[in-house]
């Protein structure tokens, strides 16, 4: 339980699934849009999924399921997005935005959990009121703000792109994308024409084998063989339990899929998704997996305020979770306390 001042005691648990009904289902949410709109290409026929796969690109294939502008857009690989949409997607009508009624009995729920006394009830409920309008105006902040930030990086990447297309025009790269793989010093010496550095190319393919290598490891500082063991501290002492942030509360079982570079790999209905961390461009993969693991993040990250959207159960900063976790494990995931359980080793 949590205790507040004045009294007031709170089951933490229960208050967090409430928090996370009253929250999931905000209107204006982009994000949950996004998913209602992919929701509405799942069960289509080919043709009438290339009829309305246009109007989808142009009000959201401007997002990417990275931050980074080397990585293209939905808008450029829609056999991405449509192999995403491709499974069931759950999440697009639990994110429908709820009405006035169902919004004030939610938030009855949530007052009616508070043991108070009566005297402090009138103000307990004014206060809770004044908070809830600021929180929801600040949680469709966090999470819409990328919207808007992906239309700048697309932006961006359109504009490095055609440079890469002239340089490679001049001869001077092999093809448009090793643009991304110059720092700002040597882009300016190649496009103004002052130099042209020797064995340029060879040097850009080595920096992207090894940027795509980097995508697949450990999130962190560092990483050795004694951190999986101090990563192993739980309430039940075992070895395989694993500690972490819980971030979205419930509990969930899976077969544990990893998420190791930038292409998407298979992931089955009912998986547990492991992964570094999530961007809001992997949004279809919530309507399919059981629960969520990230290596890092808190109860505000992108990953979380997914999970909490779509009711997945979802456990942040397991320090090297791509590397104790191997893919077909079988674990539980308990997104209310914490921590996750290997219930059953691949091959063991």
């Amino acid at each position: 339980e949590w205790e507040i001042s004045f009294g007031l005691r709170v089951d933490a648990s229960r208050a967090h699934s409430l928090a996370t009904d009253l929250l999931r289902q905000l209107p204006g949410n982009l994000t949950a849009e996004f998913n209602r709109a992919l929701s509405s290409l799942v069960g289509l026929s080919e043709s009438e999924r290339a009829a309305q796969l246009g109007d989808f690109l142009e009000k959201h294939g401007h997002r990417s399921p990275s931050l980074d502008i080397a990585e293209p857009t939905w808008r450029e690989r829609p056999d991405l997005l449509l192999k995403l949409a491709s499974g069931s997607v759950k999440g697009g009508e639990s994110l429908s935005p709820a009405d006035g009624r169902n919004r004030r009995a939610l938030q009855q729920r949530i007052v009616s959990s508070c043991r108070l006394p009566a005297v402090l009830r009138t103000v307990w409920i004014a206060v809770f009121r004044a908070t809830l309008r600021l929180g929801e105006e600040f949680a469709l902040l966090r999470e819409n703000q990328r919207h808007y930030w992906h239309l700048v990086l697309e932006q961006k990447r359109r504009a490095a792109l055609k440079i890469g297309a002239i340089l490679q025009e001049r001869g001077v790269l092999e093809s448009p994308e090793l643009v991304f793989e110059l720092n700002r010093r040597e882009l300016e010496k190649v496009a103004t024409g002052f130099s042209l550095l020797r064995g340029l190319n060879g040097r850009l393919r080595e920096r992207q084998r090894a940027r795509l290598e980097l995508a697949g490891q450990p999130v962190g500082l560092l990483w050795d063989e004694t951190q999986a063991e101090r990563q192993t501290a739980s309430a039940d002492g075992t070895k395989d339990s694993f500690r972490g942030l819980g971030v979205s509360p419930g509990r969930a079982k899976g077969r544990v899929v990893r998420v190791t570079g930038p292409e998407l790999p298979s992931v089955p209905n009912g998986s547990v998704l492991v992964l570094g961390g999530l961007d809001p461009g992997w949004t279809p993969l919530l309507g399919r997996v059981a629960a969520l693991v990230t290596e890092v993040g808190g109860a505000l990250s992108h990953g979380a305020i997914l999970a909490r959207e779509f009711g997945v159960p979802a456990v942040a900063g397991v320090s090297g979770a791509r590397q104790v976790f191997r893919d077909g494990d079988l674990v539980e995931v308990d997104g209310t306390v914490g921590i996750v359980r290997v219930l059953e080793r691949e091959g063991g």
